[in-house]
């Protein structure tokens, strides 16, 4: 009967395709076996004409056409990388697993072209001395081949829980963090390029001259950075960080010369939660009575930070701000104060010093025991 045909038939189809994804199946495990060899050994080649340090891969090497599908991958498993300085034995990077993500047709071409790379679980040591040396410069100059058949045209790297400690002893900064996830991308084969970074931070101190800012805060951050290494340039389009519930947008450029920076930085804050705002200040930069105000409002500011910055000296800095339906109160205090408005500005003037500096504020009311209190303020 046709229905007999029809289950007959069915059944060979079955069997067929059973038959062909047994086969698929059995090339999806060889595949990776027949090739891993070859590519780890080209693989470790290309890396190793990259780097003028020592790179240790003190587990076993994997290719994978599944960890990233639908592209391939090799992971090198837990990974170290020497620091640039002489005789050194400390590491720059230390990872888990460090993976080359590329198409599946490379394999079978014997030609790879890397345009993404995965680093997980791992730490980062930078460190600049006040001589001018640095511990990050481990790449190569001779690191083109014309004939080369791994490529590492890296357009994005992705970062998955990386502790990051910075040190600079000319700038005075240090920094320490942990980066739970982020990628940045970017021609970085260049020594000037355009860097799209998106980084989900957690801080744990940032020092700037013996200031510590954001101490133990949560931060996301969006850097849209043009770098020009060369002249040591970073020009900032709408960049964007947000820490502690509050968002800030960033524009202009940083440059860092010796022993000082140029700074043309512009800086707005909306919709900010006044008290989340005085914890992020540097706690040394206030007294021990500021530290005890708590406060309550939505604040807003725009501010300007433009100028030579060093050890000796400021940039110029000019900030606006205003406070709507706040309040502020003082454990000293027997009554706190309500409906707070608040609008000012500040600069620190023509010599860029407390000396000249200046805060202006142009509306000041609030309640007192229902008593209603108004005042302009200058303050030099």
């Amino acid at each position: 009967t046709l229905f007999a045909i029809a289950a007959r038939m069915m059944k060979r189809f079955l069997t067929i395709l059973l038959f062909v994804l047994l086969l698929l199946a059995i090339a999806l495990v060889a595949i990776p076996l027949f090739f891993e060899q070859q590519a780890e050994n080209l693989f470790i080649k290309k890396v190793n004409s990259y780097i003028s340090t020592q790179l240790l891969i003190k587990d076993e090497i994997t290719l994978s056409l599944f960890r990233n599908f639908p592209n391939a991958s090799l992971t090198l498993n837990s990974v170290e990388l020497r620091e640039s300085l002489p005789n050194s034995q400390r590491n720059l990077l230390e990872a888990k697993r460090l993976t080359f993500v590329f198409g599946w047709a490379d394999i079978f071409r014997e030609r790879y072209v890397v345009k993404r790379l995965i680093i997980e679980n791992g730490k980062l040591n930078l460190r600049a001395f006040a001589d001018g040396k640095t511990n990050y410069e481990v790449f190569a100059n001779n690191s083109k081949q014309p004939d080369e058949q791994v490529s590492l045209q890296l357009k994005q790297v992705d970062l998955h829980e990386i502790s990051v400690n910075y040190l600079h002893e000319l700038y005075r900064q240090e920094a320490a963090f942990v980066l739970h996830s982020g990628n940045f991308s970017g021609n970085f084969g260049s020594t000037r390029y355009k860097m799209l970074l998106d980084a989900d931070l957690q801080v744990q101190y940032c020092y700037l001259y013996n200031n510590n800012y954001l101490p133990d805060k949560k931060a996301v951050l969006h850097l849209d950075t043009d770098i020009d290494f060369d002249k040591n340039l970073y020009t900032f389009g709408k960049s964007t960080l947000q820490v502690a519930g509050n968002q800030f947008d960033m524009e202009g450029k940083v440059q860092f010369l010796e022993k000082i920076s140029d700074i043309d930085l512009r800086i707005n804050g909306v919709n900010l939660g006044a008290t989340d705002m005085l914890t992020m200040l540097p706690a040394n930069s206030l007294p021990e009575s500021v530290k005890k105000l708590k406060s309550s409002g939505v604040m807003a500011f725009s501010a300007q930070v433009k100028g030579l910055y060093s050890d000796a000296q400021l940039p110029g800095i000019t900030i606006q701000f205003n406070l709507d339906n706040g309040s502020l109160q003082h454990p000293d205090w027997s009554l706190p104060m309500q409906n707070l408005q608040l609008k000012g500005n500040f600069t620190n003037g023509y010599a860029k010093t407390r000396a000249t500096s200046e805060l202006i504020v142009d509306n000041l009311s609030f309640v007192v025991n229902n008593q209603l209190v108004q005042a302009k303020l200058k303050l030099n």
